[in-house]
Parts: C-alpha cells; sequence; structure tokens
C-alpha cells in the first residue's frame, strides 16, 4: 500500500501506508506543512513500512519547517520507527 497524507486539522496530519524507496513518494507533498504555534505535527501511527525514503521525507519536512521558524514533530511513531530514529540519531530532533 502506497504511502498517503491526510491534513486533518491546522498543523495536523496523517502519514499511512508504506514508504519504501521501491514505491516512492506517489502523491505525498515535498511541500512544507502548514504549521500551528510553529509546528507541524504528523500522526505516523499508520506507517505500515519504511525504509531510508520516510527518513528522507521527515527531513525535509522538519527543514522546510525550520525555514518558516518552526519545526516537525511525530507522534504515534511504532516500536519499530523509533528503533529506526534512535539508531540513526534523530529521535530527539522529532520528539525531543
Amino acid at each position: 500500500m502506497s504511502a498517503t497524507l491526510e491534513h486533518t486539522a491546522p498543523g495536523a496530519y496523517r502519514l499511512t501506508g508504506s514508504v519504501l524507496l521501491t514505491e516512492g513518494l506517489g502523491g505525498i507533498p515535498l511541500t512544507p506543512l502548514e504549521l500551528r504555534e510553529g509546528v507541524a505535527t504528523v500522526d505516523v501511527g499508520g506507517v505500515e513500512a519504511a525504509d531510508s525514503l520516510l527518513l528522507a521525507l521527515l527531513l525535509e519536512w522538519d527543514r522546510l519547517a525550520r525555514t518558516q521558524g518552526g519545526s516537525l514533530r511525530l507522534v504515534e511513531a511504532s516500536a519499530r520507527l523509533r528503533a529506526l530514529l534512535r539508531v540513526t540519531g534523530l529521535t530527539s530532533l522529532f520528539f525531543g
């Protein structure tokens, strides 16, 4: 299942499906996400499979948020995704 991004509320999004190099991003935007009080929050609890493409996507969204003076925060991350972020040193960037 390819990934989808749903805008659920001001500054809030839900990412679901698989974010894999073999599947690509499909319709997932590489544009700035809307910020609410300086933060774009992405619920990643529905991400079923991920690899370095997800990391690249999250880093790009965070970079774009920072150009607006904000940041990206993740919620509902699975243990597997948290482990991936931990081994890559990105935990504090998205959860700190």
